[in-house]
């Protein structure tokens, strides 16, 4: 809105797709998390982002006393494979040894999101993703420790000027992280 002539094309993807497209100069710019492995890119800090296990709002789930053991054979939701998201999942299911039930494939985290909020499954999921339902009592998050945390980068071009439009974005999106990180 407050850019009308600026039209924005938004690819959402996982973080060795969105590297891929910049790498091949099909993006402007690409938000991931986690570190790019790709040395003719440049990667700036952005955020700190906590993963959290989000399981549906039900009566199970509060008036249990939450142990591992609930989580034992029930149905997950997750990103597909090359998804940070995903490989968090994974780490967590093999470090707590948790046996799935049934692992259902979503493309996207929000995606994820209201599948657990339906009461589809359980997950391991981005804080900023599951804080607004769960702020709803929508669905239920559970802290993890700080091995899961991540950090959220852009990644650009190196040795490539950046578009006035790209400027502004950027300067945008970092001002809008300031108000949701406070």
């Amino acid at each position: 809105e407050k850019y009308p002539d600026i039209e924005i094309d938004l690819l959402i993807e996982n973080t060795t797709i969105i590297a891929e497209n910049l790498k091949d100069l099909t993006l402007d710019i690409g938000f991931i998390e986690g570190i790019s492995s790709y040395p003719n890119l440049n990667q700036e800090y952005l955020a700190e982002d906590k993963m959290v296990l989000a399981v549906p709002y039900d009566s199970r789930w509060i008036n249990d006393k939450f142990n591992l053991d609930l989580l034992q054979n029930q149905n997950w939701v997750a990103r597909e494979e090359g998804s940070g998201t995903r490989e968090y999942l994974n780490l967590y299911l093999n470090a707590n040894k948790i046996i799935a039930k049934n692992l259902m494939i979503l493309g996207s985290n929000y995606a994820v999101k209201e599948a657990v909020r339906n009461g589809l499954g359980v997950t391991i999921i981005s804080n900023f993703v599951a804080d607004p339902a769960a702020k709803n009592k929508e669905l239920i998050t559970i802290e993890l420790d700080k091995f899961y945390n991540r950090s959220f980068s852009y990644i650009l071009p190196k040795n490539m000027n950046i578009t006035k439009a790209t400027e502004v974005f950027l300067e945008e999106f970092k001002n809008y992280l300031l108000t949701i990180t406070k």
